[in-house]
């Protein structure tokens, strides 16, 4: 079954958001161009081969989705590793299995890092949640005067 209209708006914008933090945008309808190129495939082959281009970093727009027959290929087990080694909501390198941004999200990036040690006591989601909950109040406290 080729991918209808309807499926490639709802795919669309879908694509748009799987690109990564900081990495150039794309636009639905340059994704609609591209998708209509390609609409001969079988749906579930042209969402794998967008989602895989729409995470490379290195393709500026959704054209080379249809041109790179990289992105239509099954990835091999080393690039699945190497994939697994940056952070899928920033994008960056691991460090030690830990993302550097999503740390600092953690920990606080308010206050110098030298202060902000994890509890060996508490999980870290929970850590977490006390930090976030102690933003939110923070910024909902009503300034003295």
């Amino acid at each position: 079954m080729s991918v209808s209209r309807q499926q490639a708006d709802w795919l669309a914008p879908l694509i748009a958001d799987c690109r990564p933090h900081g990495a150039r945008r794309w636009d639905i309808p340059g994704i609609h161009a591209a998708i209509a190129r390609v609409n001969q495939r079988q749906l579930v082959e042209v969402i794998r081969a967008f989602t895989r281009g729409a995470e490379d970093r290195t393709a500026h727009t959704p054209s080379v989705v249809v041109t790179n027959p990289t992105y239509w290929r099954e990835p091999a087990l080393e690039q699945l590793a190497t994939r697994a080694q940056y952070c899928r909501t920033h994008s960056t390198a691991l460090k030690a299995g830990v993302c550097p941004s999503c740390r600092a999200d953690q920990i606080g990036a308010d206050g110098p890092a030298t202060t902000a040690r994890p509890s060996r006591g508490l999980p870290r989601d929970q850590v977490a949640a006390i930090v976030g909950e102690l933003r939110d109040h923070a910024h909902h406290t009503p300034e003295t005067q």
